[in-house]
């Protein structure tokens, strides 16, 4: 039996089930995508991967630090040592960051909210 016989007799089942179609598809999607991508595309897409990669890690780093901190920790937190923590400039300065996060999310939202889905019954204006 040829190679080419041998092909088409392992192919059979993929034409037969019209799965084969499918695969020849995908083949032309992972091409196109291919053909589309350019240095500067790849370099956008490995700066926003960097970027997220570095907020989780910095995030999951503070994270566990504070967690170890309070695990240790002896006694209730006072009202009088969570007001000091206030006077931190470091704990202002990430208060007012995920403030700012919550600024523009807000700002966001309301500029969404004049947009209107007709399609989704769930969405009302």
């Amino acid at each position: 039996m040829s190679e080419q016989e041998q092909l088409l007799k392992n192919l059979a089942p993929l034409m037969a089930g019209n799965r084969l179609n499918n695969l020849v598809d995908l083949l032309a999607l992972v091409a196109d995508l291919l053909e589309m991508t350019d240095n500067a595309m790849v370099e956008k897409l490995a700066g926003v991967f960097e970027d997220v990669v570095t907020v989780g890690w910095e995030g999951g780093t503070a994270l566990r630090m504070a967690w170890g901190e309070q695990i240790n920790r002896e006694g209730d937190v006072s009202l009088r040592q969570v007001f000091s923590m206030l006077n931190d400039p470091d704990t202002r300065r990430g208060i007012m960051l995920l403030l700012r996060v919550l600024q523009i999310t807000g700002q966001r939202l309301s500029a969404l909210s004049s947009v209107d889905y007709p399609e989704c019954t769930e969405i009302k204006n």
